[in-house]
């Protein structure tokens, strides 16, 4: 019995991320969080703090695309407009989540490279 747990622990310890790892993936949540934050306080000014919490899910990987006809029904649009919103949501992420990767890079390098290096911390 004794060997079985070894062989666990093992077998944990190799799915474990390293320390590196552990550490992009934190930095990586904290500022998708942070880019987040700053689209919602935008949607806020522009008078549109509901539209964003309910769809602030289609933001996240697995953002269901079953629940946009929900969504359009507690927001009192079609089902069309609600996907066009979802689109300029998602396009505001995108550039808000550019320039802060932006203002990270101090050496000028490409943002597309970090981008990349972003979403790896989640593979």
């Amino acid at each position: 019995m004794a060997g079985g747990f070894a062989r666990h622990r093992d077998l944990a310890a190799t799915n474990a991320p390293s320390p590196d790892q552990a550490f992009d993936r934190e930095w990586a949540l904290a500022l998708l969080a942070k880019v987040i934050g700053r689209l919602e306080k935008e949607c806020a000014a522009d008078g549109k703090a509901a539209l964003f919490a309910q769809l602030k899910m289609f933001l996240t990987a697995g953002g269901g695309d079953l629940a946009q006809g929900a969504v359009a029904k507690a927001l009192g649009m079609e089902e069309g407009a609600v996907r066009v919103e979802i689109h300029r949501l998602r396009k505001r992420y995108r550039a808000l989540l550019r320039d802060e990767i932006a203002q990270t890079l101090a050496d000028g390098s490409p943002v597309e490279e970090e981008l990349r290096a972003l979403f790896g911390a989640f593979a």
